[in-house]
């Protein structure tokens, strides 16, 4: 006995779906959108203004209400800075006059030692201040003289 040759059965391959291709991104990306998102401008704030002064009156480098003075006075110039170093007040201020030093934006009597003209005298020996003369002033320096005693600087106010 001789066996039968043996046919394989023919296969049939099963079939293949090919994977699904992702499309490649575009050259250049989509923009987003180029409204801007609304905002809300801050308020604006008005500078604060001065209150209108009544007639005779004016105000300081600090923004006090100082009178008018009728008389020459020793700061005529808002901001001003009076200093008893000067010739003609070696070591004094006299703001005896009615708002005489109101207007003053420092008042400066008597200089550190070693910081002014070695030839004036360096501290303060009197300071004199009339109605209103200081007033506002919110630098007042008074450095009394060393060479003095132990009194310093002598300061009169009315």
């Amino acid at each position: 006995v001789t066996p039968a040759p043996v046919t394989p059965a023919p296969v049939t391959p099963a079939p293949v779906t090919p994977a699904p291709v992702t499309a490649r991104p575009t050259p250049r990306p989509t923009p987003f959108p180029t409204t801007a998102a609304p905002t809300t401008a801050p308020p604006t704030t008005a500078a604060p203004t001065l209150a209108p002064l009544p007639a005779g009156f004016e105000y300081g480098a600090w923004q006090q209400v100082c009178p008018i003075p009728q008389n020459e006075q020793d700061c005529m110039v808002k901001g001003q800075v009076i200093q008893s170093e000067a010739v003609n007040n070696r070591g004094i201020i006299n703001c005896d006059r009615t708002a005489d030093c109101c207007k003053c934006g420092a008042i400066q009597c008597g200089v550190a030692p070693g910081t002014g003209n070695p030839t004036e005298p360096h501290g303060c020996l009197l300071f004199s201040a009339g109605d209103y003369a200081g007033y506002g002033v919110k630098q007042v320096i008074i450095l009394g003289n060393p060479s003095s005693g132990p009194g310093g600087a002598q300061i009169e106010c009315s």
